[in-house]
């Protein structure tokens, strides 16, 4: 279960609540599978948002598509919370390092909820 993934039509980093909403509302996406693991270098596939277009839906979030899993050098799924910042600082050089941790707080936040 990942909570952060970038859309393979915008580009845009999401997390799973606000890709969710927009999946409700907008066309902004083609599908529900058209989302990327964070950390390209180590892992990168394909992720599926559950509940796509669910108005009713409680639970949000990413999931592996095809059932193929993360990498074992993945980041985003194994790495520490040092590693995770790294990365979010790379992948968002505009967002201070009190922003970064708030993105990933709220990811370990939602996991927790499942």
């Amino acid at each position: 279960m990942t909570e952060l993934a970038r859309s393979a039509d915008t580009g845009e980093i999401l997390n799973a609540k606000v890709a969710w909403e927009r999946s409700c509302k907008t066309d902004d996406f083609t599908g529900a599978s058209m989302f990327m693991c964070l950390d390209t270098d180590h892992c990168g596939i394909q992720l599926t948002l559950t509940k796509y277009g669910d108005e009713n839906a409680k639970r949000k979030f990413f999931t592996p598509h095809k059932r193929e899993g993360h990498s074992q050098e993945c980041v985003m799924e194994h790495g520490t919370e040092e590693e995770k910042e790294e990365l979010q600082g790379k992948l968002n050089p505009n967002a201070s390092p009190e922003e970064i941790r708030q993105m990933l707080e709220l990811e370990v936040s939602l996991a927790y909820l499942w």
